[in-house]
């Protein structure tokens, strides 16, 4: 038990009060996961109660915490058990779709089901943004147009939530023209009484515990916690990703299909384009203003990125600012005519009065049928709302990126740049971001709840020094770190391997023999890899930092590997690829950044991680050159205190989710690998990154012998065959 006022924890004592301050007991995280009649979990896991417990101390002493816990800890329930006790109304939020989905199919209801025996009920929902939900006002009206399948409809019928994940890789390709992004609000559509959006919305509401998704709890700080309900415990799982989905919330964008995308919008679908020739000309302005700025810059990205300053930008910035919101004038009148103050969901109240804003046209003094335009009163409510919506969020990233960029006197710096996307049917982005969050998150996230932030990957070197200064925490935040419970000791091996050359490009060659070097380069990691698959009899994760490293060797080991080999693909799902190799006898597969974490395949079906060359951040990325000359004029002319700052930590948090992948139960066994010359080379040069990255890691079998991998690998196969043969004599 534990007193709910001085906190002191009574492991035996059956009173009801504190035997200190007399107030009231309740149940401990202790109680619920470690040595007691009502533990609810089978198997006591002393990391688990520690991390636990430090939670409930926080919690206690009304202090934030960061917490690191390895693979196999039981994070979830140490996370989320001191919270529900406590009577807190929690949110918590993740990277990964699948861990957000396991919180709601399994370790909540786990909680739910055992706590309320105990007393302790609470209700527990998923918050999504509305883009994941369908629209069924919006199908009617698609699907008598265009029509839709009758497998989808079917779905649409049945469906509780209408929520994308159901549809699982069965998602239409007309999903987009369906999905309640732009729903005009509970109190406007006529479907809402059976819309999923809705139920999904009034869950969330009433929940004692939210689950979310980095990216939702980022908008919900920048439009002032309008978006989730309120609550005073926040969660941050895998922790380690949450800064760059909060600087994405935060950024301010312009993407060069969203002006023609809306234009459509008015044009065809909701045929909402009052006539006559003010209205086309302003339309013709708008596409030749667009088509005329990103004509000058290359379609393709050539592995740099174009900064975009100066007063020329601005120009077109304000101007093209100007023509949406002469455009937009008439719209905005036409919803203020028709009395905002009814509506009654105040979500989409505060949007349309947004867009009533006098930066759109709207004069405030004029009297409501002043300057409305009559083909607009025939148009649904929503119809409009939806038009204005689509051209006020352009409207508001240009006006926040031109102000910004105009106004000299920030002390928060930004970046603003073009961004090139992975596919042409994304389009090229002007981006305008925070090269830090953490002065975002004290003034925006700390003020405002207490937080709690645990990843299996949070220190470098066992220290939070990096996370701290990433997200703002201050120094009197509760920590605590523990190493993954597996035995790493006797049942995983790091092999750094001697036999692969430096990349060329890193070495110092000369353009003249280029070529010829990385062919040879690629050759001898294609021959470590073979030797290593060959140890391992494939069950393979090949991990590679870029896409034409992954190519020129997959290449090469598919004619010169015995075992099935597959890469990562564009246009193939990660999921996809799973499949396969979970399903395969011998797999090899060679994948980029989304296996390097997430991804679990439990068991001897993964027995080998290669990880190819250190993932140091990609040197072209704006906002790594941003805060890199941030660095230098820190540093001077010490390169390596800005190396070790700014490359190494990031380097080292994706080699641990990377090698992560290896051990995932207590029966998983099997063999990490890099092949980064460099590493191997400096692994015992103390003060290298190098030696910090091997002391990062939970290995302590390490080795640089060929050798050394096959004895270990084969003890284990043997064991497996010793195994089988008793259970099946």
């Amino acid at each position: 038990m534990i007193c709910t006022l001085c906190g002191v924890r009574y492991p035996r004592l059956k009173t009801e009060s504190c035997p200190a301050c007399g107030a009231l007991l309740r149940y401990s995280a202790e109680d619920i996961l470690g040595d007691s009649d009502i533990r609810i979990v089978s198997e006591i896991r002393p990391p688990q109660v520690e991390l636990a417990k430090t939670i409930e101390d926080a919690i206690i002493q009304d202090k934030n915490a960061m917490t690191e816990a390895g693979t196999g800890t039981g994070k979830s329930l140490a996370l989320l058990v001191p919270a529900i006790l406590a009577g807190k109304r929690v949110l918590i939020s993740t990277a990964t779709t699948l861990l957000q989905h396991q919180y709601m199919t399994k370790d909540l209801p786990f909680l739910l089901a055992h706590l309320s025996e105990l007393g302790c009920n609470f209700r527990f929902a998923v918050a999504k943004g509305r883009s994941h939900y369908l629209c069924k006002a919006r199908l009617q009206i698609y699907a008598k147009k265009h029509g839709v399948s009758e497998e989808f409809r079917k779905w649409a019928v049945a469906s509780e939530f209408g929520d994308k994940l159901e549809l699982g890789q069965d998602v239409p390709p007309y999903w987009g023209r369906v999905n309640a992004e732009d729903c005009s609000g509970a109190a406007r559509c006529m479907l809402a009484g059976d819309c999923g959006l809705v139920v999904a919305r009034t869950l969330v509401a009433n929940a004692d515990v939210v689950v979310a998704n980095h990216a939702i709890v980022g908008y919900d700080m920048r439009y002032n916690r309008r978006i989730l309900p309120k609550h005073n415990y926040y969660i941050i799982d895998e922790a380690h990703q949450a800064a760059e989905y909060y600087r994405k919330a935060f950024a301010a964008t312009f993407s060069e299909n969203a002006i023609s995308l809306a234009i459509h919008y008015l044009e065809g679908e909701a045929k909402a384009l009052p006539p006559g020739e003010k209205f086309d000309s302003l339309v013709t302005l708008l596409r030749k203003e667009n088509k005329s700025f990103f004509a000058k810059f290359p379609k393709k990205h050539d592995g740099s990125f174009d900064m975009l300053n100066g007063a020329d930008f601005v120009s077109f910035l304000a101007a093209l600012s100007s023509t949406i919101g002469e455009l937009m004038a008439p719209y905005a009148r036409e919803l203020k005519a028709r009395n905002l103050k009814r509506i009654k969901d105040t979500e989409y109240a505060a949007h349309a009065a947004d867009i009533v804003d006098t930066k759109c046209g709207a004069d405030d003094s004029d009297e409501d049928n002043a300057g409305r335009i009559d083909y607009l009163r025939d148009i649904p409510f929503e119809v409009i709302l939806t038009a204005a919506k689509k051209f006020q969020r352009i409207h508001n990233s240009l006006v926040a990126i031109c102000d910004s960029v105009s106004d000299k006197t920030g002390d928060d710096p930004h970046i603003l740049y073009l961004q090139y996307p992975r596919t042409t049917k994304q389009g090229r982005e002007v981006v305008y971001a925070p090269i830090f969050v953490s002065k975002i998150l004290r003034n925006n996230l700390f003020p405002f709840t207490r937080v709690a932030a645990s990843s299996a990957t949070l220190t470098i070197g066992g220290q939070f020094e990096h996370f701290m200064e990433e997200t703002g925490f201050s120094a009197d935040a509760l920590t605590y770190v523990t190493a993954s419970p597996f035995d790493y000791a006797h049942r995983a091996l790091l092999y750094c391997s001697k036999n692969v050359p430096i990349h060329p490009a890193r070495d110092g060659v000369s353009p003249q023999l280029m070529e010829q070097k990385l062919g040879e380069y690629y050759e001898a990691m294609t021959d470590e890899i073979v030797n290593l698959t060959k140890a391992s009899s494939g069950y393979a994760f090949v991990l590679f930092t870029n896409r034409v490293e992954m190519e020129e060797v997959a290449k090469r080991l598919k004619k010169e590997s015995d075992f099935p080999v597959r890469m990562q693909e564009e246009g193939v799902s990660p999921g996809d690829l799973e499949k396969w190799f979970r399903k395969t006898k011998h797999p090899i597969l060679c994948g980029l950044k989304s296996f390097w974490e997430g991804v679990s395949v439990e068991g001897d079906q993964l027995r080998l991680v290669i990880i190819t060359k250190a993932p140091f951040p990609i040197q072209g990325d704006p906002i790594y050159q941003a805060r890199k000359k941030i660095l230098e004029r820190r540093y001077g002319n010490n390169w390596y205190k800005r190396f070790k700052k700014l490359d190494v930590p990031a380097m080292i948090t994706d080699v641990k989710q990377g090698t992560g992948r290896l051990i995932r139960t207590n029966m998983d066994y099997g063999v990490a690998a890099i092949l980064d010359r460099k590493v191997s080379n400096q692994a015992n040069k103390p003060g290298s990154y190098a030696s910090l990255l091997i002391n990062s890691l939970p290995f302590t079998l390490i080795t640089a012998s060929l050798s050394d991998v096959n004895r270990f690998l084969r003890q284990f196969e043997q064991a497996e065959k010793q195994r089988k043969k008793k259970e099946h004599p």
